[in-house]
């Protein structure tokens, strides 16, 4: 299946009310979560997702792929370190969000699951997801590496 026909796919389902980006498997997703900002670069033997997430640990985090290798879903949390801070003073303005974060990104090719590589430096998430040549089914938790 194209990536043209991948997108189609979806926007007919999202007609019918089955948008799998609308919530996780396990409820709606709550309003205060925010979508996770991504970079997202391919060369011909992988795709890179870069996605930074400052007060995130490795334990914050929960990764997936799933539906024939091709949809990758990232969900966690941001903490705010400075919470004695905020606390203590008067908010003035607040641009930056704290909590919970939500992603999930169509990829344009099927990935080798059992190749995909994931760590968390300096606040910064990497993901490498291998091209896969054979399509596979099913879903894979992607276990995070880095400083916690």
């Amino acid at each position: 299946m194209s990536f043209l026909d991948k997108i189609k796919t979806k926007i007919e389902d999202t007609e019918k009310g089955k948008n799998p980006q609308e919530a996780p498997k396990e409820g709606k997703i709550p309003s205060d979560f925010s979508q996770l900002d991504v970079d997202i670069y391919e060369n011909s033997t992988e795709i890179v997702i870069y996605a930074p997430m400052p007060g995130a640990t490795i334990d914050d985090l929960d990764i997936s792929v799933e539906d024939q290798n091709d949809i990758i879903t990232i969900q966690g949390y941001k903490n705010l370190v400075l919470v004695d801070v905020k606390e203590k003073m008067q908010l003035l303005r607040q641009e930056c969000h704290w909590g919970g974060f939500y992603r999930q990104i169509i990829l344009p090719s099927e990935i080798d699951v059992n190749g995909v590589q994931a760590q968390l430096v300096n606040g910064v998430l990497t993901l490498r997801l291998p091209l896969l040549r054979i399509v596979g089914n099913g879903k894979k938790k992607i276990e995070v590496k880095g400083d916690s």
